[in-house]
């Protein structure tokens, strides 16, 4: 990986976990969601979040997380975005 792909990647990073953080979740399950989708899905990182049923993201995080910030991603997933 070259230092551009390593720089843009995690501005990436930074900015899809400023949108959680900012969504209600706290820095580490932000990270922690943030990596589960990662690996699932490389290329889409938070764009996978939404792409999720909503039973599959609760399956997914659940035991991860915790009720309360599955309910808070259930939130931003449901918000209807104009």
């Amino acid at each position: 990986m070259t230092s551009t792909n390593f720089n843009e990647t995690l501005t990436k990073l930074l900015q899809w976990e400023l949108f959680l953080r900012k969504a209600g979740l706290n820095a580490f399950a932000a990270q922690v969601v943030l990596h589960i989708l990662r690996n699932n899905n490389p290329s889409q990182g938070l764009a996978e979040l939404f792409s999720l049923e909503i039973d599959h993201m609760r399956t997914m995080l659940m035991n991860v997380v915790g009720s309360k910030t599955v309910t808070k991603l259930e939130q931003i997933k449901s918000f209807k975005w104009e």
